[in-house]
């Protein structure tokens, strides 16, 4: 009988990290991922290199693992309602409904009281005219709803810049954000099992550059207070 098998979708450093923390409780890993040569494929027992609407070797896939999970918020939603038919997958697409798209995931985290940065969606000039006014700003951030992480997809503009130029520089569905002038980043890492039992990670303080994360430091050195919030 051979060892529980985890099914990863995506092959990135999140996988590299998953299919090594799962080796050390001997639960080997298959990725799936349209990438040759993958971080996590590296270090993985199996890897199928297939587009994510490939649905033959999509059902391939999940008849060879035990349970699915995914690396990252880009996979596609009909990708994971089409593996949950053949193998339990976790988390389920309403996570990925929310997370994948800017739009509704801040929608989301203020409809249940937890605050963002202000923010618009952008159908017109005249939005971004209206967000300089009203937030009492010289510049904004523009992103795409969709598909941008390590400061792709996203630009900034000022009130003196060219709003055609800016606006074509990206592609697909826009939201303005304000700025914030903020003294450094945390981050907590929470996960929530089937019985609902959550543990915490963190916080852990956070240094990026060129936009993309650099370095984590566990523990943060940052006040007490803060920690406890």
């Amino acid at each position: 009988m051979r060892n529980t098998r985890l099914g990863i979708l995506g092959g990135g450093q999140l996988g590299r990290m998953s299919a090594l923390a799962a080796a050390n409780l001997g639960i080997t890993v298959h990725i799936f991922t349209p990438e040759e040569n993958s971080p996590a494929s590296q270090v993985s027992d199996k890897t199928t290199i297939a587009k994510y609407d490939d649905e033959e070797a999509l059902k391939n896939f999940a008849n060879d693992v035990d349970v699915i999970s995914y690396e990252f918020e880009n996979i596609p939603v009909e990708t994971v309602q089409f593996l949950k038919n053949i193998k339990p997958v976790f988390p389920d697409e309403k996570l990925l409904e929310v997370s994948q798209d800017r739009i509704q995931e801040k929608s989301f985290l203020n409809k249940i009281g937890i605050d963002t940065t202000r923010w618009k969606k952008l159908n017109s000039h005249s939005d971004c005219k209206a967000a300089f006014n009203e937030w009492n700003s010289t510049k904004l951030i523009l992103k795409t709803t969709r598909f941008g992480y390590d400061g792709k997809g996203q630009a900034k503009l000022k009130n003196s810049d060219n709003y055609n130029d800016t606006v074509s520089s990206l592609k697909g569905e826009i939201i303005i954000e304000e700025i914030v002038d903020f003294d450094y980043e945390i981050s907590v890492i929470c996960a929530r099992d089937k019985e609902k039992k959550s543990v915490t990670y963190g916080p852990m303080r956070n240094e990026h550059r060129n936009h993309i994360l650099h370095k984590t430091t566990v523990p943060a050195h940052i006040p007490d207070e803060i920690k406890q919030q």
